[in-house]
């Protein structure tokens, strides 16, 4: 079978599915789609939960903090969280809005 013939979805990963996406994840999804910023730093079961997911499926990551469009210097504490994050839970990969968010602080952490 060649990439054409290939199909495939994705879910964005929020908290508020975790409960149904418990019971079953649905056929159709072959992975989940999740932002850094809203699960850096989250412990608790919040974050034992994003685990269990992360060990059992495909997750991408999209970031939309990172500001590589601001005339600041990029902020690196965040970019070191964001590539641990993408370590600890085995991300197949990473894309990031080519935008300008931050002035002198992160505008959107949603």
């Amino acid at each position: 079978m060649n990439a054409k013939h290939l199909t495939c979805a994705g879910l964005g990963f929020r908290r508020e599915l975790i409960p149904e996406l418990k019971s079953a994840v649905p056929a159709a999804i072959s992975f989940f789609e999740i932002a850094p910023e809203n699960w850096i730093d989250i412990g608790g079961l919040p974050g034992h939960e994003l685990r269990s997911f992360t060990e059992r499926y495909p997750f991408v990551c999209h970031g939309l903090s990172l500001s590589i469009g601001s005339p600041l210097p990029l902020d690196e504490v965040l970019l070191h969280k964001i590539r641990q994050f993408l370590d600890q839970h085995q991300a197949v990969l990473y894309t990031e809005h080519l935008s300008y968010c931050s002035d002198e602080g992160h505008l959107y952490v949603g």
